[in-house]
């Protein structure tokens, strides 16, 4: 009886690894801002490390002029990504782009329904935000 069981958890963690890598995986990678000429963005890599396509998926940002004072949300939809492949993004910002937060990623199938999505980058970008906070504090002085 134990040997029976122990096939069954072993057949049910295999089909529950197989279908966690058969959705679409949305990674985003890389994310930056830039500008020039009046027009800025923020542009970025959002790759698909699963074995679906991604219909679609979005990033939205929160700019913040030098003074550490939230601007309006931006934000963009992209897709197809195919599976385990990449797109770059660019979202359009209104006003000159000083600093910026990641407000928002996601990712969906061709259902509609939610894919995993992560952002490789939040570990960095948590590094570094008491630097960041510090530095808001000094500019509103």
């Amino acid at each position: 009886m134990p040997d029976i069981f122990f096939r069954i958890v072993v057949l049910m963690a295999s089909l529950l690894t197989f279908t966690a890598s058969a959705n679409g995986q949305a990674h985003l990678t890389f994310h930056m801002g830039a500008g020039a000429n009046q027009q800025f963005f923020v542009g970025g890599t959002v790759e698909n490390k699963g074995d679906t396509a991604i219909a679609r998926a979005y990033v939205s940002i929160l700019p913040v002029d030098e003074h550490c004072q939230l601007l309006p949300m931006a934000w963009k939809e992209f897709g197809p990504i195919p599976a385990h492949g990449r797109v770059e993004f660019r979202v359009p910002v209104s006003s000159a782009l000083t600093q910026y937060r990641l407000a928002s990623f996601g990712a969906f199938d061709d259902m509609g329904f939610a894919v995993t999505a992560v952002d490789d980058t939040a570990s960095i970008i948590k590094a570094r935000e008491p630097e960041i906070r510090q530095d808001c504090l000094t500019m509103r002085r």
